[in-house]
C-alpha cells in the first residue's frame, strides 16, 4: 500500500498537493504541523506560569495561523506557502525569545537539547533520503538540500563551485563550525551533558556513552568518499547517517529515564513519582 501510494503521488499532481496540505493542516495526522502546534500549545499551557507573555503570544499566533482550515483542507497552495512562511517567522521568534530571555538553568538546557535532537533527526533523515535518490548528484537537488538546512549562503561563501555531494555533505553533516550541521548538534549535546547531574556513566545505554559513539562515528568518516561512489548507500558516510538515526531515539530515552520523574498509578489509584 505504501509503494502504491508513492506511485500515485508521483503521477497525480492533485493527490500530491492534497498530501502536502494534509501534512500542514490536518490535526489528526501524526507529525503534521497543525498537530505539532497543538501539542506545543498544550505543553505551554502546563507551564503557563513559567512562560512569558511574549513567548505565549508567539505560540498562540502560530497555533491560530495553522488552524485556519479546520475541518476541510480547502486552501490554495499559494495560501499554504504564506502560512509556512509565517510559521517559520513565528518559530524563529519563539526560539529567539527562548535564547535571549530564558535563564541558563536546567529547563533551558533541556529545551535546547530537544531542539538539537530533533534537528539532528530531520537533517539525517533528509541526507539519507538524498543518498537514496536517483538524482542524488543533481545540483538542483543538492541546492534544495542546502536551502532546507539554511546553509546556502555558507556554501556559496565557502565553495566556489556548483553543489556536489562531497561538498554538501561535508558542510551539512561533518562541519563542526556550521550551526546547522549534524556534527555541530551532537557536539552541543555533548556540552550539555557535561553540565547535567552525572548519570551512571558505566552503563552501556547511558546518554553520555551513546553520544560518545555518535561523535566517534562522525569524526571517522570523510565526505570525499561520496565522489564517484558506485553505491552511495553502502559508504561509510551513509552508514554513519543511519547509525546516528538509530542512536538518537535511544539517546532521547536515556535522557528521559535519567533526568525526568515519571508518574505511575499505585494500587490506591494515587500517582507516585519514581
Amino acid at each position: 500500500p505504501e509503494i502504491s501510494k508513492k506511485v500515485e503521488l508521483r503521477q497525480n499532481a492533485e493527490a500530491f498537493e492534497a498530501e502536502l496540505l494534509a501534512a500542514i493542516f490536518d490535526p489528526s495526522r501524526a507529525g503534521s504541523l497543525r498537530q505539532t502546534a497543538d501539542q506545543l500549545q498544550r505543553l505551554a499551557t502546563l507551564v503557563r506560569d513559567r512562560t512569558s507573555n511574549d513567548m505565549w503570544r508567539a505560540l498562540s499566533r502560530l497555533n491560530d495561523r495553522l488552524a485556519t482550515p479546520t475541518t476541510s483542507l480547502v486552501v490554495l497552495s499559494g495560501d499554504a506557502t504564506g502560512v509556512l512562511n509565517e510559521t517559520l517567522l513565528g518559530l524563529a521568534a519563539f526560539q529567539g525569545l527562548a535564547r535571549e530571555n530564558m535563564t541558563r538553568a536546567q529547563a533551558w538546557r533541556f529545551l535546547d537539547m530537544g531542539l538539537r535532537l530533533e534537528r539532528t533527526v530531520y537533517i539525517c533523515t533528509l541526507l539519507d533520503a538524498t543518498l537514496r535518490a536517483a538524482e542524488a548528484e543533481n545540483p538542483s537537488l543538492l541546492e534544495a538540500v542546502l536551502e532546507v538546512v539554511d546553509s546556502s549562503i555558507t556554501f556559496r561563501s565557502r565553495y566556489n563551485l556548483v553543489a556536489t555531494l562531497p561538498a554538501v555533505f561535508d558542510l551539512v553533516l561533518l562541519d563542526d563550525k556550521n550551526p546547522r550541521s549534524v556534527l555541530f548538534q551532537v557536539n552541543q549535546l555533548a556540552k550539555h551533558f557535561e553540565k547535567l547531574p552525572k548519570e551512571r556513566e558505566d552503563a552501556p545505554g547511558s546518554g553520555k556513552n551513546i553520544l560518545a559513539k555518535c561523535l566517534k562515528r562522525l569524526n571517522h568518516v570523510d565526505a570525499r568518499e561520496l565522489a564517484g561512489a558506485a553505491n552511495r548507500i553502502v559508504t561509510d558516510v551513509s552508514i554513519a547517517i543511519r547509525e546516528t538515526l538509530q542512536a538518537l531515539p535511544k539517546l532521547s530515552d536515556a535522557i528521559a529515564a535519567s533526568y525526568f520523574a515519571h508518574a505511575e498509578i499505585s494500587r490506591t489509584g494515587r500517582g507516585n513519582e519514581v
